[in-house]
């Protein structure tokens, strides 16, 4: 079962105005973040959250956070010929998971998952 599905995202520079204030805790740094035009992905030192904005305007906005001792897995399917983008799944425990839609090139893709073997698999 797919609980959030981010599409779209390519790596970006991280800024603070792209979270709500609160979001990060005391001591929590961001390792790496990708944006799409609405939906990001944001991997720090404690947790993966995602927001997935939702209706015309994008103001409703859905925000999972997923500390990494939930994450069971993660399975990657790199962009073919014709697809525009590769695909992250990151599996969590007794939820489901979070599909993440990366732009092209699949070199995009690279950073994401050495963030998570070096966070996950110490």
């Amino acid at each position: 079962m797919r609980i959030q599905k981010v599409s779209l995202l390519r790596p970006a520079k991280f800024a603070d105005r792209f979270l709500r204030k609160g979001t990060l805790t005391d001591g929590e740094e961001v390792k790496s973040f990708y944006k799409g035009i609405r939906d990001m992905l944001v991997i720090t030192n404690k947790r993966i959250i995602t927001i997935d904005k939702k209706g015309l305007t994008g103001k409703k906005q859905a925000y999972i956070s997923t500390p990494f001792d939930q994450i069971v897995s993660y399975a990657i399917v790199t962009a073919g010929e014709f697809n525009l983008e590769s695909d992250v799944n990151i599996y969590i425990s007794g939820l489901g998971y979070i599909q993440a839609n990366i732009l092209r090139p699949t070199s995009n893709i690279d950073n994401l998952v050495n963030i998570l073997n070096e966070l996950l698999f110490k």
